[in-house]
């Protein structure tokens, strides 16, 4: 798998597990995020929607406190 298509699953693995470790539903993840629910929904299944930017990323730094990098790391033992 290339660096790249990693990072994205990364990120959308830990955005979901993020989602789900503080039992948010998606419309208040999206809410948090910036977003829709239709590119939270995208952003879950491995897909960068357009109107996911760098915002969204800080969005989840301001409100989760956790770094922007630590969202492209796998934290899952493989």
């Amino acid at each position: 798998m290339h660096d790249k298509q990693r990072e994205i699953k990364n990120l959308s693995h830990n955005i979901k597990q993020l989602r789900h470790s503080h039992n948010l539903s998606k419309k208040s993840m999206a809410k948090i995020m910036g977003i829709g629910i239709g590119s939270l929904n995208k952003l879950e299944s491995g897909i960068l929607p357009p109107r996911a930017d760098v915002q969204c990323l800080l969005n989840l730094n301001k409100h989760f406190g956790i770094s922007i990098s630590e969202l492209f790391v796998s934290h899952s033992e493989e």
